[in-house]
């Protein structure tokens, strides 16, 4: 168990929806794999945005977390 989950036992909202913000997303940069390579292993540097979404989503549930990307500057 994370130590983040572990202070949210603490206190008692462990229930509560999370909230996952990335700062600065938009400078994130994914490293590409020529498709000749056949060397090269794919590893988290290589996941999209979209990958690493599905990710979080996967590990921790959509019901108990919020994934948003903020890539352009806008409020929400």
């Amino acid at each position: 168990m994370s130590q983040f989950n572990k202070i949210l036992l603490d206190i008692k909202s462990a229930d509560k929806l999370t909230i996952m913000v990335f700062n600065k997303i938009d400078a994130y940069k994914h490293l590409t794999i020529d498709a000749d390579d056949l060397i090269t292993q794919k590893t988290s540097k290589h996941y999209t945005l979209d990958e690493w979404k599905n990710t979080w989503m996967h590990n921790v549930g959509e019901k108990k977390c919020l994934v948003h990307f903020c890539n352009q500057k806008r409020k929400f």
